[in-house]
């Protein structure tokens, strides 16, 4: 559906396909499990490759085994975001930017979103697109405990056709603390390594 609305609009992507790999023997059933659940959720076109096959396809990748999805892809983000303000505004709903919320309180079926600043909007649904503060947010509202801190350092190609590794995770202390650690560079090109015999 992303692909076809993509090409509608002119909006630049890529279905490159893309590796999940396993760089030890004690990560192959998690290999299992993600196939599985990518099929309980319609995705059924993941492939299980031996070392050799995931090589035959990246000959710098270092692994033990790899899932292969075809249809996985990358998409112009901002030429995506943009078309997709359009369409939320178009249709007559709206977009607010950087607020400084306060509160989320659930009023019968509508949310109710208050800021510091006194502004009251009432939405059906909330979609919380506030990055590294989406937890803060968050805090406000109940989730479930995640499964896992992130994906891991991965390697993605952008539609220039360059390679990019990350991001990794690291925690902090608050959610005003972004400085780059210099200190844990090694610790992500070991990771990088794991996975890449190039770098």
């Amino acid at each position: 559906m992303l692909c076809d609305y993509c090409a509608e609009r002119g909006i630049g992507n890529n279905r490159c396909g893309n590796l999940i790999v396993a760089t030890s023997p004690s990560q192959f059933e998690q290999l299992q499990s993600i196939i599985i659940r990518a099929a309980a959720n319609g995705v059924r076109d993941l492939r299980l490759l031996t070392r050799a096959k995931a090589q035959g396809m990246e000959p710098q990748l270092e692994c033990v085994a790899a899932i292969h999805s075809p249809s996985t892809g990358i998409v112009d983000r901002h030429a995506l975001t943009l078309s997709l303000q359009g369409d939320i505004e178009n249709a007559g709903r709206c977009i607010v930017l950087n607020p400084a919320i306060d509160q989320l309180i659930r009023v019968q079926s509508a949310i109710e979103v208050l800021a510091i600043d006194g502004t009251r909007l009432a939405a059906n649904s909330v979609i919380n697109g506030a990055g590294l503060n989406a937890p803060l947010v968050a805090s406000r509202l109940i989730y479930p405990v995640p499964e896992a801190a992130g994906l891991g350092v991965h390697l993605t190609i952008d539609l220039g056709g360059q390679a990019r590794f990350g991001p990794d995770v690291e925690w902090v202390n608050s959610p005003d603390d972004l400085a780059v650690e210099v200190a844990c560079s090694d610790a992500f090109y070991a990771e990088v390594r794991k996975r890449w015999l190039g770098a």
